[in-house]
């Protein structure tokens, strides 16, 4: 299997009586061409996240699982264009699992962002089979994505077990914290769920203090970091896994505090026999 997206014709903004953009067709952008270790399938590419330079739109950085296993993957790959999807490079994130020069046994949740000076940041897990270790990594590109480097590690412990990592940049000019690099995720600890954040104001270089944002006595999943123009972070997450109720809590001070959740809506489902599946909630901030 490979990952494929499909360009659109036409680059700019719809206006109202304008006709859809029309599909050109599916473009190979990347494949596994990983060693897959025990217990992983060769030539699978799942989980893909996409991110556009908000400044240029020719920029698309792609992040996935590359080589998927019982759990995780063998590796983060990841795929770029710098014209507007017509042509791609793709590449595997380096020194972060076994088969990529890194000490972990596998790689999971990949999550794309791009910043206002077009520096791109792939949050992911690391994790091991045998062991409880696990990981929140960020690797970043100085190249629009052509070339990535090491991991910078956020957490690296074996309590709590870190999930489900999500990455996003405040690229508003106005904000009183733009460039500022957020990552939010779910730290399942013995006897506690907790979605939590951190930051960043150089690059990734380093970060904030560990920083749990909701409330006691919940079982969430999902953390979804959401920048509004003004620079308040939004943080979308179910506080019930696996089916809601929807919540946000929002921080005035760049992550640093949040509000109590508001509820945005009940989750009503019903999961097919013998599949997985799950909710986890996605927004977008109207610029």
């Amino acid at each position: 299997m490979v990952l494929v997206l499909t360009p659109l014709t036409g680059v700019g903004r719809a206006t109202a009586g304008e006709p859809w953009q029309t599909v050109v067709g599916p473009q190979r952008i990347s494949e596994d061409t990983l060693f897959s270790p025990d217990r992983c399938q060769p030539h699978t590419e799942t989980e893909p996240d996409i991110a556009t330079h908000p400044n240029d739109p020719r920029v698309i950085v792609s992040a996935f699982q590359v080589g998927r296993c019982d759990g995780g993957a063998a590796g983060i790959g990841y795929a770029t264009s710098l014209d507007g999807g017509r042509t791609w490079i793709s590449g595997v994130m380096p020194k972060l699992t076994n088969v990529t020069g890194g000490p972990y046994d596998r790689g999971d949740d990949p999550a794309v962002a791009i910043g206002p000076d077009g520096r791109v940041y792939v949050i992911e897990m690391g994790f091991d089979q045998t062991q409880c270790r696990s990981a929140v990594l960020v690797q970043r590109s100085d190249d629009h994505g052509l070339t990535f480097g090491k991991p910078m590690v956020l957490q690296d412990a074996c309590n709590p077990f870190n999930d489900k990592t999500w990455i996003a940049v405040d690229t508003f000019a106005a904000s009183p914290h733009t460039g500022r690099v957020y990552a939010a995720w779910l730290a399942l600890g013995p006897r506690s769920y907790n979605i939590v954040e951190m930051h960043s104001d150089d690059g990734g270089e380093t970060w904030s203090s560990f920083l749990k944002v909701s409330p006691p006595g919940l079982t969430p999943e999902g953390a979804f970091p959401l920048v509004q123009p003004n620079g308040d972070l939004t943080i979308e997450y179910l506080s019930v896994y696996p089916w809601g109720p929807i919540v946000v809590q929002t921080s005035h001070d760049g992550g640093d505090h949040f509000d109590a959740p508001v509820r945005v809506s009940d989750v009503v489902v019903a999961e097919p026999k013998d599949l997985r599946t799950g909710a986890i909630p996605a927004a977008v901030v109207d610029q």
